[in-house]
């Protein structure tokens, strides 16, 4: 799949989920870069959301974490986007920010290359 292919995707894959919350009364959207800016802060806001009662989830936060199902490295939570889009192209950036410009900026992003 190429970037190109892979921002028009996401960029599809979120307007039809902003097109289905129109018929949901309860629902959280949670942007990866607030997740790791405020992990304890976020869970929090999803437990009052889902109505549960505290816990402690420190443990949970203070380990690292397998970067993907299976991996052998484990990291703590924190933004990794700085490093993922110091690997992409000059290409590679114009490419996610003509077909994803809607969502990016829908949800905030910078549109890069401009």
């Amino acid at each position: 799949m190429t970037v190109a292919r892979a921002a028009k995707h996401w960029n599809k894959a979120h307007e039809v989920m902003l097109n289905d919350l129109k018929d949901l009364k309860n629902y959280a959207v949670i942007r990866y870069e607030d997740f790791c800016r405020g992990p304890a802060d976020m869970l929090n806001q999803l437990i009052e959301f889902f109505d549960l009662p505290p816990f402690d989830y420190t443990p949970i936060l203070d380990k690292p974490i397998p970067i993907f199902k299976g991996s052998r490295r484990a990291v703590k939570i924190r933004n990794m986007n700085g490093e993922s889009l110091a690997r992409l192209s000059e290409q590679d950036i114009a490419d996610i920010s003509r077909e994803a410009r809607g969502m990016l900026k829908r949800f905030g992003y910078p549109i890069l290359g401009e």
